[in-house]
Parts: structure tokens; C-alpha cells; sequence
């Protein structure tokens, strides 16, 4: 019944206020400080999209949409959450850091915003190994192992992780247009 990306998609529109009431309540107000609805609306439309392109929505009734579509927002808001939080509450050497971050992702107008800037951070690094830091760091994994993985000691993982925070720290993340 639902099978193609056209009838998706008229599904989603003639749904759009629902689903959107549906992300309002997900939303908790700390990830609603960053996040809105309009933001976890757009991201739910293109990966029901992107599922749909793949041929790989095989619902046969409305309540079979739906459970996909609840399931998306749970992950979509989950997300967002896990974003905010690995950056909010962090603590140790490299909590202000991360204060720094949380405090720019919330000023973010959106998930893109918020993406945007987490890709900024990633390409002034200068090479994969820093990336490959940053991008464990950011999910909360630990110096011992961000060592194991990219092949250094604890402590040498510590002194990269320092480096890249003072690099990081010099930046200006917001572009003129943001600031008007």
C-alpha cells in the first residue's frame, strides 16, 4: 500500500502536523533548547525519504507508517540528546572545552546548524589521526583507549587531545551571516 516514494511522501504531508506534534512531545526542554520540532520534522522527512529512494519502506497499512515513522523520531530526538549531553557534562581537564562546544551547538538554529559546525571543527584539523581524536573524544571515549586505537600511549593520546583543544579553542565558529 505504502510502498513508493510518492505515496510517502503525501503520507507526510497530509500528516505533517501530527508528526510534528509527535516530535514536540519527544522533545525534553534541554534538547528543545537546541533542537525544534521543525528541525527533527525535516530530519524524520529525509530519512523517510532516503529509506523510501532504497525501496526499503514495505509498510501495508497506516499503523505500519506510523510505527516507522515513532521509530525514527525516537532515534532522531535520541540523537540529539546523546549530542548535547556528551558536550554538556562533561568534567576533568577538558570540561571547559566542551562547555565552549555545548554552548555553540545550542545556539545552533538546528540539526544542519549543529552538524555544520561539529564538520567545521573537523576540517580545520589537520590530519585524519586529529579527526579520528576529536570524533572519539566527542563521543566520550577515554585517552587509554582514543591510545589503543589510533596506536599510542595513554598519555600521548592526552598530549594530541591538548593540541587539538588549543587549536579548536583559536577558532571563530560562527560565520558573519550567523551573527546577524
Amino acid at each position: 500500500m505504502l510502498h513508493s516514494r510518492q505515496a510517502i511522501a503525501d503520507f507526510v504531508l497530509r500528516q505533517e502536523p501530527r508528526i510534528r506534534e509527535l516530535a514536540r512531545r519527544k522533545l525534553s526542554a534541554q534538547v528543545r533548547s537546541a533542537f525544534g520540532s521543525d528541525d527533527v520534522f525535516s530530519t524524520i522527512v529525509r530519512r523517510l525519504d532516503a529509506l523510501a529512494a532504497a525501496g526499503q519502506v514495505r509498510a501495508e497499512s497506516e499503523a505500519q507508517l506510523w510505527a516507522l515513522i515513532r521509530g525514527i523520531v525516537e532515534n532522531v530526538v535520541l540523537q540529539r540528546l546523546r549530542l548535547i549531553e556528551s558536550t554538556s557534562c562533561r568534567s576533568g581537564e577538558d570540561a571547559e572545552f566542551w562547555s565552549m562546544v555545548s554552548a555553540d551547538l545550542r545556539r545552533t538554529s538546528d540539526d544542519t546548524g549543529a552538524f555544520v559546525l561539529i564538520f567545521r571543527m573537523l576540517a580545520t584539523l589537520t590530519d585524519n589521526e586529529e579527526r579520528q581524536i576529536f570524533t572519539l573524544r566527542l563521543r566520550g571515549v577515554s585517552h587509554k583507549v582514543i591510545g589503543q586505537q589510533v596506536g599510542c600511549s595513554a598519555e600521548a593520546a592526552r598530549q594530541r587531545w591538548s593540541t587539538i583543544m588549543e587549536s579548536l579553542r583559536r577558532r571563530d565558529w560562527e560565520t558573519q551571516d550567523e551573527r546577524s
